[in-house]
């Protein structure tokens, strides 16, 4: 009876867990729908500010302020608050430490700066000096002042002439059931050329002394593209997050339900088993009064 109960008990916990699996499933699904429905603004968002920077640049080339030599680069980061997420955050580590290892073999030093929890895990032991770390709200996208928070902090090591180049690491978002780990440069400004004609030049000439110096100008630019930027990123990542734990979570479920089922086959087994044996008793008994 004792092996009857044991079968019973492990069913009840399993449900339990699938409970879980469900709720995180369903939770999952909801985070991914809402992050999706952003992410498509932000780029236009970023892409506009891109080209911002272009115009800029195509006016006031001779007047920008000469770039500081190189002198190494930091590399953001981009991992999970949480676990449950598979080799989301192994993958992308992996990526990071080959590229800084490259890096420094070309004589770049590289400088960390990590956001998301599970990131921190990843590089408790490397030789590389970590600028920043900073932990990544789960519960829903992030917020673009959240973003600009993180950056005035970056931005800051910058000015220190701690690194003159900047680099960001995350899970781009493909699809529901696939995302890359990529490694994208937004400091210097990765510049794709616009060609326009004269006459719409002339219509987009910024006018400096009304908006502020040339240099100054184009600091802000900069500031506002790199966070749109990383804003980017970081609602890309929290996509592939939020889909590789939606898979998760939907196989665990499944699994669970396989288990259930051999685990009542079991159990039915069993008790098909312990009925006989009870059966026989009695009558065997009987048979026994019976010749008394």
């Amino acid at each position: 009876m004792a092996k009857i109960q044991t079968i019973k008990n492990q069913i009840d916990l399993i449900k339990q867990i699938q409970h879980v699996t469900r709720a995180m499933k369903t939770i999952s699904a909801v985070r991914w729908r809402t992050g999706k429905k952003i992410l498509e603004n932000a780029k236009t968002f970023s892409n506009s500010l891109l080209r911002l920077n272009e115009i800029v640049h195509l006016h006031y080339r001779e007047e920008l302020i000469t770039p500081h030599p190189p002198r190494g680069f930091a590399l953001i980061g981009i991992f999970s608050d949480k676990g449950l997420v598979g080799g989301f955050n192994v993958t992308l580590a992996h990526k990071m430490k080959a590229f800084m290892e490259d890096q420094e073999h070309e004589g770049n030093k590289p400088h960390l700066i990590i956001l998301g929890t599970q990131g921190i895990n990843q590089f408790h032991k490397n030789p590389y000096e970590v600028l920043l770390t900073h932990s990544l709200p789960v519960q829903q996208t992030p917020h673009y002042q959240d973003v600009r928070e993180i950056l005035y902090t970056v931005r800051s090591f910058h000015e220190q002439q701690i690194f003159s180049h900047l680099y960001i690491a995350h899970n781009q978002y493909l699809s529901v059931n696939e995302y890359r780990p990529i490694i994208q440069r937004v400091i210097p400004i990765p510049m794709q050329g616009i060609n326009l004609p004269t006459e719409i030049q002339a219509d987009l000439r910024l006018r400096t002394d009304i908006l502020s110096t040339t240099p100054t100008l184009v600091e802000r630019l900069t500031f506002e593209y790199v966070a749109s930027q990383l804003y980017v990123f970081l609602i890309e990542s929290f996509l592939s997050e939020q889909a590789t734990r939606l898979k998760i979570m939907d196989a665990a479920t499944s699994h669970s339900e396989d288990m259930i089922h051999s685990l009542q086959v079991a159990y039915q087994k069993r008790r098909q088993e312990k009925i006989t044996q009870e059966l026989n008793e009695v009558t065997s008994a009987s048979q026994v009064l019976g010749t008394i």
